[in-house]
């Protein structure tokens, strides 16, 4: 798109730090049973599509905000003969998820306005087993259930141009609504056969349910407008 003779051929480097701190303990209860916790928080840089909103060299977010996600996890495993499970409860607050607003100086510079506030809970259960039917044959399956949501509204936010003028006043009515473009419910079920050291035949079933779509910008503002629709199974 940029000849050799453009200076807009090459941008300049932009340099976000993202850095995560993970912490984990297990309590073995015998030789059968035990229960685990974990916790974790994560600043996560910004992706290129929030950098280069427009994937072009000309309008450029250089003050993009990381994301910041605090996430807690407490679960429950079973080790038999033949049958193992794990069963874990988890908690994810996931703030300052992207949003930004451009608007167009006078002389022509678009400008993009960060969003903070737009945050969201990721809470469910997840369980998977193995079970040991016989020495040739193994099953296994897996189940989550999730409820993403958006915490909260974000309303009467003021985007000041270079002058400080009002340019535009930011309203997402989102509190509750789905979070999108992710299945909060998944399932599987798996059968793997062993013939010989060397040959196996595995079927695997996987569904998936609870995709919501993300919402229409064009309406932002608009108290009751849906931020996420619900798509067939």
């Amino acid at each position: 798109n940029y000849l050799d003779s453009d200076a807009l051929q090459t941008t300049d480097k932009y340099n976000f730090l993202g850095y995560s701190a993970k912490g984990g303990a297990n309590y073995r209860i015998d030789s059968n049973h035990n229960v685990f916790a974990n916790i974790g928080y994560l600043e996560r840089a910004p992706d290129f599509d929030t950098v280069f909103p427009s994937f072009n060299n000309e309008d450029i977010n250089a003050d993009a905000e990381n994301q910041k996600i605090t996430s807690f996890e407490l679960g429950y495993g079973f080790r038999g003969e033949k049958f193992s499970a794990n069963v874990n409860f988890y908690h994810t607050a996931w703030n300052d998820r992207t949003e930004t607003v451009s608007f167009q100086q006078p002389d022509g510079v678009v400008n993009f306005a960060n969003i903070l506030g737009v945050n969201a809970i990721h809470k469910g259960i997840e369980v998977d087993f193995v079970y040991k039917a016989t020495d040739k044959l193994n099953v296994t399956g897996m189940l989550s259930l999730g409820d993403w949501r958006w915490d909260s509204n974000v309303e009467g936010v003021d985007i000041l141009d270079e002058n400080q003028d009002v340019v535009d006043t930011v309203n997402l009515f989102i509190k509750d609504l789905h979070v999108a473009d992710a299945a909060q419910t998944t399932m599987a079920l798996g059968f793997n056969y062993k013939f010989t050291d060397k040959t196996r035949l595995g079927l695997d079933y996987n569904y998936y349910a609870d995709i919501y779509a993300a919402y229409n910008p064009s309406d932002r503002g608009t108290a009751g407008a849906p931020d996420a629709w619900k798509m067939p199974d």
